[in-house]
């Protein structure tokens, strides 16, 4: 009986003992660069609390950041307001300048206490490939359609300024229709832009389909994707854009025209 209560008390201390410890979860929320002017940049570590609050005592506790990659060092800074569920901190590292190039960064992050017990198995940042300087950003940034089916697309350079090469008409920039997976339609660059517009930092461009094509009758589930090739774009992450576009057929604009209610009901654009 003695060992039995023993037993039972040993094991109430441990979970006594457990509960003693504050929980957490820290991790790396991402990590980018900062332009801070002439083609130099700036890593930026923003951390964020994914576990629950830690009583405010906690504040003046100690978080380790390791970089690692194409830059590496390390530093601590207070929790602070970290201590807070869902609680972000943006941290600059003021004392790194990175020179225009394309850097390969990761991270890792450690708690500096022995009173909170932590998770870490998210506290490994996995390498991200970052661009720092005025390299070129194609997104796609518009889709629409007309009466007459004609589909426009509009670009957008949100980076610096294309390079020549991007209009080579072999090696260049290319542009692709697809529906379902299924190529449609691809053009160069070149052959929509020939007065170079979109070379421009922070130009648009809007183009009709080339060749007369027009958006078939019926469901049109387009996806556009820009293929920069060779040319290296600050933002792989906007070269796309999928829509889905209803097409009325000229039987059916004639019934329309002629009082015959046959008004497609699909939410698609018309």
């Amino acid at each position: 009986m003695k060992k039995v209560a023993v037993a039972f008390g040993v094991l109430f201390l441990l979970i006594l003992s457990s509960n003693s410890y504050a929980k957490a979860d820290f991790i790396i929320s991402n990590i980018y660069l900062k332009e801070i002017g002439n083609n130099k940049c700036r890593p930026v570590i923003v951390l964020k609390n994914i576990g629950p609050s830690l009583p405010s005592k906690y504040k003046k506790t100690y978080l380790g950041i390791q970089l690692n990659g194409d830059v590496v060092g390390g530093y601590t800074t207070h929790l602070g307001n970290l201590i807070h569920h869902n609680a972000t901190k943006i941290f600059s590292w003021n004392s790194v300048t990175l020179r225009k190039g394309i850097y390969t960064i990761s991270g890792k992050i450690y708690l500096k206490s022995q009173q909170i017990c932590e998770n870490t198995a998210n506290n490994n940042y996995p390498p991200k490939k970052l661009y720092c300087g005025d390299y070129p950003d194609i997104a796609v940034v518009g889709m629409a359609k007309d009466l007459k089916c004609n589909l426009f697309i509009t670009l957008k350079n949100l980076g610096g300024r294309l390079p020549n090469q991007a209009y080579n008409p072999t090696n260049g920039v290319k542009i692709q229709l697809s529906e379902h997976g299924k190529g449609l339609l691809g053009f160069s660059l070149k052959f929509v832009d020939p007065h170079k517009k979109l070379q421009k930092p922070h130009s648009t461009l809007r183009f009709k389909l080339p060749f007369h094509t027009k958006l078939k009758p019926g469901s049109n589930p387009i996806t556009v994707k820009v293929f920069t090739g060779p040319i290296v774009d600050k933002n792989p992450t906007n070269n796309s854009m999928k829509r889905n576009f209803y097409c009325v057929s000229r039987k059916d604009k004639d019934m329309l025209k002629n009082g015959i209610n046959k008004k497609p009901t699909h939410s698609w654009d018309y």
